[in-house]
């Protein structure tokens, strides 16, 4: 379970705070290295480097998609909302199928490739 506050490996350990600057250094520093080790990728292959980034953006946007569309069916089929915060009040389903209108076909087209013909320089 990551969800809880100790699911995660070595959790007490990145969750320090250090006391001098009130900053969580070791998840930082683990951030970072992570992200500087997956941005040489590019250096290997740009097919690679692509992949990895369509990967990234359609994991993202079909979490939002999927999100919107529970909500949109919340909103027209299940029970009311509960009470919150922050409201669009009565254009919220309006701006949520906006939303959907415009992130499904995002969507579909991401996972096509950039350039046609497709060859195994430019996949």
């Amino acid at each position: 379970m990551v969800s809880t506050p100790t699911g995660f490996p070595c959790s007490t350990w990145l969750c320090k705070v250090s006391p001098r600057r009130n900053l969580p250094l070791q998840s930082i520093f683990i951030s970072a290295t992570i992200t500087s080790l997956l941005s040489l990728i590019n250096l290997g292959s740009y097919t690679a480097f692509n992949a990895f980034n369509s990967l990234g953006t359609v994991s993202i946007l079909s979490s939002y998609t999927i999100t919107v569309g529970c909500l949109i069916w919340r909103r027209l089929f299940g029970k009311p909302l509960p009470p919150r915060r922050w409201s669009l009040g009565r254009w919220g389903l309006a701006v949520n199928m906006f939303s959907l209108c415009l992130t499904t076909p995002m969507l579909f087209f991401y996972v096509w490739p950039l350039y046609y013909p497709v060859t195994a320089y430019n996949m």
